[in-house]
């Protein structure tokens, strides 16, 4: 990575949460939130297949570029980069649907946001159309669809 780092944050009274290289120990966390996030678009669009999910996970994860998000003691999310010198590719941004919708992902990515304007970069993002809450945070911090 070309100089992305972790993140700290006060938020809601005086929670923090912290965002930190994932490990090789992280895999599993990341593989059960991947699909308790993306099964149920999966489902509709192709079908679930566990163990197809689970091959296809275990062949492209690589903690390289993967951030850890947690509160507290708490694993709550994950997401990946892929940095190029004119963009930040970001790649399953996931928060567990128990900390959504308190600022956690709007303040990581305001973050990203502001880090990617410094060094002159565009951000890339993709998302499930039928993903209405997530589509709806990217337009109210400026992506648009193209």
């Amino acid at each position: 990575m070309m100089g992305l780092y972790p993140f700290k944050r006060n938020f809601m009274s005086m929670n923090k949460y912290v965002v930190r290289p994932a490990v090789d120990q992280d895999f599993q966390f990341c593989l059960n939130l991947h699909h308790k996030a993306y099964k149920v678009y999966v489902s509709v669009i192709w079908g679930w297949d566990e163990e197809l999910q689970n091959k296809m996970f275990q062949d492209t994860f690589v903690t390289t570029g993967t951030w850890i998000v947690s509160l507290g003691e708490q694993d709550i999310g994950y997401y990946q980069l892929n940095e190029k010198v004119d963009n930040l590719h970001i790649r399953n941004f996931i928060i567990d649907q128990n900390y959504q919708g308190i600022g956690i992902g709007t303040s990581i990515l305001k973050d990203l946001i502001e880090t990617c304007k410094t060094k002159n970069q565009v951000i890339k993002l993709g998302v499930f159309k039928m993903n209405q809450r997530a589509m709806k945070l990217y337009r109210r911090l400026g992506f648009k669809v193209v």
